[in-house]
């Protein structure tokens, strides 16, 4: 079976930043966020809604990016999504 490459034609980005892979090392290790970005640590990331409800749970995250993250949570659950894609950048 092959994998085919699509182009994206718009990519549309909130306003406001969800977590920082610099910063928020524990997090981005608990997600497995640097297993799946380029070697400048960009690109699309796709984090489980279930691992980063775990996280919530589990790391002692700043009260904006946990207030931004259940945002999001809240979003995904509200659309039936299992997963959330975040751009790295």
């Amino acid at each position: 079976m092959s994998v085919r490459a699509y182009k994206i034609r718009k990519l549309e980005l909130e306003d406001r930043c969800s977590f920082n892979l610099w910063h928020d090392k524990e997090l981005c290790e608990f997600l497995g966020v640097y297993d799946n970005t380029d070697p400048d640590n960009g690109g699309i990331v796709e984090v489980a809604v279930d691992v980063l409800e775990e996280a919530l749970k589990t790391l002692n995250i700043e009260k904006d990016k946990k207030k931004a993250l259940e945002k999001d949570i809240a979003e995904a659950r509200a659309k039936n999504e299992d997963y959330i894609l975040y751009y790295c950048f």
